[in-house]
């Protein structure tokens, strides 16, 4: 069975989207990330409705533990497995292994995990992702900013998540090293921006105002909230 999973924190002010926040402020950075999380369920939603061969179990992976009740709520028929303690790699590689470890044993199981901060991404490239996975160990979709915003495994879970200097530019180049020093097949999606500060914010609106016709109903919803910041009108 496919999972489709997303990495999420409670959205409280000060928590979340923190450089963000360095030009908006805690408070509407917050509400940013809550629009961007619903965006991301969006996406699970619409890629579940495409899978009509391959059932896709979505999980969330949230943070902290004693939120479960908040996320169950926005995320009904979700499957919800708390994060780890620990740093990214460590937290992700549980989230891996709890899957894989849930998943019938029987069957060839995919779990593709992407962020919260894609909330554009288009429902092709999961599609891609899993495509690709039945070919390869692991499938990555790397950021402009040298990390990587989906990550995606064919089998339990690789040791590439160790000795990564997360949060850098050299996330992504790090973990293609372990995957060639282990000899692991994999593959590569299309590059895509992650909104991290002001500038990237103000670009997500540039792209979803030009793709205004085309757009999913997760992200003509995350179109509407982000034309009615000021702080992003005038691109």
């Amino acid at each position: 069975m496919n999972v489709f999973g997303i990495f999420a924190k409670f959205w409280e002010p000060g928590t979340v989207k923190t450089r963000l926040a360095k030009s908006i402020g805690f408070q509407l950075a917050a509400e940013v990330y809550f629009q961007f999380l619903k965006s991301s369920l969006g996406l699970g939603n619409q890629f579940e409705l495409l899978q009509e061969a391959a059932p896709c179990k979505k999980t969330i992976g949230f943070s902290p533990v004693e939120k479960r009740k908040e996320f169950a709520e926005l995320s009904p028929n979700w499957n919800l497995i708390p994060q780890s303690e620990g740093n990214l790699g460590t937290r992700m590689k549980c989230f891996f292994d709890s899957c894989f470890a849930q998943s019938d044993t029987t069957e060839k199981n995919h779990v593709v995990l992407i962020g919260s901060d894609t909330p554009a991404l288009p429902c092709e490239i999961i599609s891609d992702a899993f495509r690709l996975l039945k070919h390869n160990d692991v499938v990555l979709g790397p950021s402009f900013d040298g990390g990587y915003y989906l990550i995606g495994c064919s089998h339990s879970t690789p040791n590439i998540f160790e000795n990564i200097d997360w949060s850098t530019s050299r996330v992504f180049r790090q973990t293609v090293a372990q995957l060639d020093q282990r000899n692991y097949k994999y593959a590569i999606l299309q590059k895509h921006n992650d909104v991290d500060e002001l500038d990237d914010l103000r670009m997500l609106q540039r792209e979803l105002n030009q793709q205004r016709d085309q757009l999913a109903s997760h992200q003509t919803e995350l179109q509407d909230f982000l034309s009615k910041l000021k702080l992003v009108n005038e691109v």
